[in-house]
């Protein structure tokens, strides 16, 4: 009976050790304007003022993750993905890579029975664009950029997202500096030994 609990216990454990994904959606309407970049190494001259969303973001394992855009009023999503920082006036200082349009079954932005609707869809890793099945590669501890935004000019509107199918969890917000990690491991160490001389 004994092995049984314990089994079980271990079961649990496995199963709630499962990475997350992050999900979020937004709407590019009105948002500030760029020119976004055609290819890793020249300039949009149909997206030369298109409309553009961040996400800052990090990753608790580094590995391959996934990036997944499907526009639900947004009629031409185009994303890309930009390491270390953002910056619209710069547009390929980080850049880690981008794409256009997606035909095929999303993996985790379900809602729509998965399936991606060209224009209106976009993503990076699990088969598509230049990272094909392996995904974008990313590094613990480093902050990350989702960036959604259009094809051309006249393209804006919400969208639903997602970011993750990797080996670590996927977490909104920039990176923790050493010091907040530092302080909550001392406030975990002093409730623990308050524990200890309770007992």
């Amino acid at each position: 009976m004994k092995r049984l609990a314990l089994l079980a216990a271990v079961a649990t454990l496995a199963a709630g050790a499962q990475a997350v994904n992050l999900f979020y959606s937004g709407d590019t309407t009105g948002a500030p304007t760029w020119q976004r970049p055609l290819s890793m190494t020249g300039l949009s001259g149909t997206g030369s003022a298109v409309n553009y969303h961040v996400q800052e973001f990090h990753v608790t394992v580094t590995g391959n993750y996934e990036f997944e855009v499907f526009g639900t009023t947004h009629p031409d999503t185009y994303i890309f993905l930009y390491e270390g920082g953002f910056d619209p006036n710069n547009q390929f200082v980080g850049l880690m890579g981008g794409d256009d349009d997606f035909d095929g079954t999303f993996t985790m932005l379900t809602d729509n029975g998965g399936i991606g609707g060209g224009f209106n869809s976009s993503k990076m890793g699990g088969g598509e664009g230049q990272y094909g099945d392996t995904g974008v590669a990313m590094t613990a501890g480093v902050n990350y950029y989702a960036i959604v935004t259009a094809f051309d000019n006249a393209s804006f509107g919400e969208f639903n997202a997602a970011i993750g199918n990797g080996q670590g969890d996927v977490i909104a917000g920039a990176v923790p500096e050493p010091t907040t990690m530092a302080i909550f491991g001392l406030g975990a160490a002093a409730l623990a030994a308050r524990k200890r001389r309770k007992s």
